[in-house]
């Protein structure tokens, strides 16, 4: 009836119920290292798997999006440019020879 359904996990027929243990396949939990106490494995839900794998074949069948850069990110790009090929000048007047700060720091702001 309904207690013994639920006594022997409501699986298999009289004879592989009268086998088992709790219907987890073990004639009884001895020389198994447990307390024979049968927990539900929570994170193998079949609804949970086939949402997560629904998922991500819709990630694997969307196309790839173009990011655009920010107006911000592309300004600091070129005034990183303008600073490297200011900095590049100043080493080549340093390197010819001119030593007056002045004149190196007129020259790089002109």
């Amino acid at each position: 009836g309904f207690v013994e359904g639920l006594r022997f996990g409501g699986c298999g027929t009289e004879e592989t119920r009268r086998a088992m243990y709790n219907g987890i396949g073990l004639p009884t939990p001895r020389g198994t290292g447990t307390s024979g106490h049968v927990v539900r494995h929570a994170a193998d839900d079949p609804r949970k798997r086939a949402s997560w794998m629904r998922a991500a074949r819709r990630k694997e069948d969307a196309q790839p999006t173009k990011r655009v850069p920010s107006v911000q990110l592309t300004e600091h790009d070129k005034l990183r440019q303008v600073e490297v090929a200011v900095a590049e000048f100043e080493e080549r007047l340093r390197e010819a020879g001119e030593s007056d700060e002045l004149v190196i720091m007129e020259r790089c702001n002109a």
